[in-house]
């Protein structure tokens, strides 16, 4: 339960800085995705509002997964830890499974820090760094907006 608090908190940034002001997620297509920047990267991210998981994919495991260049030709899907966040403790990290059912996709991955733009506004917030991925398509950045289970 501890990882839904820290994943729920940029969330809870949303809703407090509004001060009753409708927050909107801008999609920028059909599949209901939308951008975000965390640590100055882009992301498209799939919007879930059954999930309260919120994890991008660690770009160095999916270059190694899908093959040099891998991440060029998909933009907004990988993310590579910065100076400032750095991740050269990955391997020692405590891993998390996510099994989607409906989707017959697993996640694996480790808590990450970076800090989440939004707009003008900037917030430290804790997130999931997916380090492994087992399913038909290509793993996808994922915002889910539930609080989580009790």
């Amino acid at each position: 339960m501890r990882t839904a608090l820290f994943i729920a908190a940029p969330l809870a940034f949303l809703a407090s800085s509004t001060r009753g002001n409708v927050v909107t997620l801008p999609f920028h297509d059909e599949h209901g995705h939308t951008v975000l920047f965390i640590d100055g990267q882009p992301f498209s991210f799939l919007v879930d509002s059954g999930s309260a998981r919120f994890f991008v994919v660690h770009g160095d495991w999916f270059g190694r997964r899908y093959g040099p260049g891998s991440c060029e030709k998909h933009k907004m899907i990988c993310y590579f830890c910065t100076m400032e966040a750095p991740c050269d403790d990955i391997e020692t990290r405590q891993r998390f499974t996510v099994i989607y059912d409906g989707a017959d996709e697993l996640y694996e991955y480790v808590e990450h820090t970076g800090t989440l733009h939004l707009g003008r506004e900037t917030v430290k917030v804790t997130f999931g760094l997916a380090v492994r991925y087992v399913g038909a398509d290509l793993p996808e950045p994922i915002l889910g907006l539930s609080f989580g289970r009790p």
